[in-house]
């Protein structure tokens, strides 16, 4: 069973005693008075407190009395209608049924109402705990950073300060700015503070002040306004950022560029002077260029007509014609040959590099058949590589008219043949003339010993001569320098692939019209 509490028990007690106060009362005035004037309004009391104190239960009490009203007429010494008591019975039920439905509802709102106050209060507690924490964090955050924050009012008195602020600079709520940051008694007549409060704007300055430990400084003060819902403002908040050492700095740096200016001016006339003789001595230089590739250009016949003698006399005599020579004889003189065939090719080579470079070649232009000229190349190759058993293919259109220098042309494929079956062993040469819109290329790929990433930059260099190891080659160095000089003379020019121990692929790309 349930058990009632002490303020439980009150309310049964005071209820009891006034049911009996009732029934005492109507006796007296029902039976002894003999008059009912009392009587039907006494048990609206009990009915209505129960009601209100118990709900459900005002309703059964109510009952309960309204069934007194009949018995109390059977035993009635007055002659009341029996109708009437019953009437007067359900006015007490209806009266308890209404009061106790009314007080239910009452203390189901009432729970509602003490449940949302409290989680009312629980909000405004969660709540306020956030904007605790919020303004902890905020206070941390302006705390850390290493610039003086301070709020002012709009009588320039301190509202709020961050700790850097009170460290350095002495400020405390309640102080004037101008007292804190200037030692000053009035404020300062272009206060950026007084001109935020008159126009609302963001302003900044440059200014010095005085901190803690009486050392003057140099900092910028930034000012903002903050205002309130409707767009007053209320406060100004002031940033001071010190840029005393970067003052420094920009006095150290500002002498420093003033010596630096006076040391370029001395150098820049010191060079000058030295640039008079450079320009002197290069000039000497380009006449003595020009003059050795002059005097190279010039001594083409000089140069090579003994050699041709030699070429000439040597081969009458290994064909025996001024009589019989033994094979020793022969040996020797087919060295003597090879070495003057050798010679003659290093002087045309210097002599035609020297040649460009003196700007004294002027080339042939002509209309010619480039595919033609491939498959000239091709047939001049045939015997010396079929001797080394390599497969010498061409890969062409039937024909293909460019205007350009046939002789220049035909020289620089002949060195790409060469040079692909000089280092060739085994495999095949494959000669490619495609055309490319405006632009021709023949392209010479082998599959010989390749080239080394790190030895490609000396390809097209004079006398770039590239060693392998247990190999050696004949050869001036001269043949791609003079190769890509001409190439660039032509309007065209020169590129090359490889990869060592796979082979090498060289291109030429030349205009279908100089």
């Amino acid at each position: 069973m349930k058990k009632f509490n002490k303020i439980e028990l009150n309310k049964i007690i005071i209820l009891g005693f006034l049911l009996i106060a009732c029934i005492f009362l109507t006796y007296y005035f029902h039976f002894i008075l003999k008059t009912e004037v009392v009587f039907t309004h006494l048990f609206y009391i009990p009915i209505t407190l129960a009601g209100l104190w118990w709900s459900c239960k005002g309703i059964v009490t109510a009952i309960l009395l309204a069934a007194v009203l009949p018995i109390s007429h059977i035993l009635s010494p007055l002659e009341t209608p029996l109708l009437a008591e019953l009437v007067r019975s359900l006015m007490f039920v209806g009266v308890g049924m209404s009061v106790g439905l009314l007080n239910e509802k009452r203390c189901i709102l009432e729970d509602k109402l003490r449940k949302y106050s409290i989680s009312l209060e629980q909000r405004v507690n969660e709540r306020t705990s956030e904007v605790k924490e919020l303004q902890e964090k905020q206070r941390a955050i302006l705390d850390s950073i290493s610039d003086a924050v301070v709020v002012l009012d709009k009588n320039l008195n301190i509202l709020w300060t961050n700790k850097i602020s009170q460290d350095q600079y002495k400020s405390t709520p309640g102080r004037k700015c101008y007292e804190t940051f200037k030692d000053a008694k009035e404020p300062c007549l272009d206060c950026i503070a007084r001109k935020t409060f008159a126009d609302g704007l963001n302003k900044s300055s440059e200014e010095e002040a005085i901190i803690k430990d009486g050392r003057h400084i140099n900092f910028i003060v930034s000012c903002s306004p903050i205002k309130d819902s409707q767009g007053e403002i209320i406060s100004v908040v002031e940033i001071f950022h010190d840029i005393t050492e970067r003052k420094k700095d920009q006095e150290k740096l500002k002498k420093y560029q003033e010596n630096l200016e006076e040391l370029v001016k001395k150098r820049t006339i010191e060079l000058e002077e030295k640039s008079k003789k450079l320009k002197s001595t290069n000039l000497k230089l380009r006449e003595l260029d020009q003059l050795k590739s002059m005097f190279i250009a010039s001594m083409s016949h000089e140069l090579r007509t003994p050699l041709n003698s030699i070429i000439g006399f040597t081969g009458i005599i290994l064909q025996g014609m001024p009589g019989e020579i033994n094979e020793e004889q022969k040996k020797q003189l087919g060295l003597v040959k090879n070495s003057a065939n050798h010679l003659l090719d290093l002087i045309n080579d210097v002599i035609d590099i020297s040649k460009i470079e003196a700007n004294r070649v002027e080339p042939y232009i002509h209309e010619f058949d480039f595919a033609g000229l491939a498959r000239e190349v091709q047939s001049y190759f045939a015997i010396a590589s079929d001797k080394k058993k390599l497969k010498l293919s061409l890969e062409a259109p039937h024909t293909l008219t460019v205007k350009s220098d046939e002789r220049r042309t035909k020289q620089i494929l002949v060195n790409f043949v060469s040079n692909a079956i000089k280092f060739t062993d085994r495999g095949e040469i494959e000669i490619k003339v495609i055309q490319k819109d405006e632009i021709v290329e023949v392209s010479v790929r082998d599959t010989g010993i390749g080239i080394k990433k790190k030895d490609m930059d000396k390809l097209f260099k004079a006398f770039g001569r590239i060693t392998t190891k247990g190999r050696i080659e004949e050869g001036t160095g001269l043949g791609l320098y003079l190769s890509k000089k001409i190439a660039h003379l032509l309007g065209g020019d020169i590129t090359a692939e490889s990869e060592f121990n796979k082979g090498s692929v060289f291109i030429l790309t030349l205009p279908l019209k100089r």
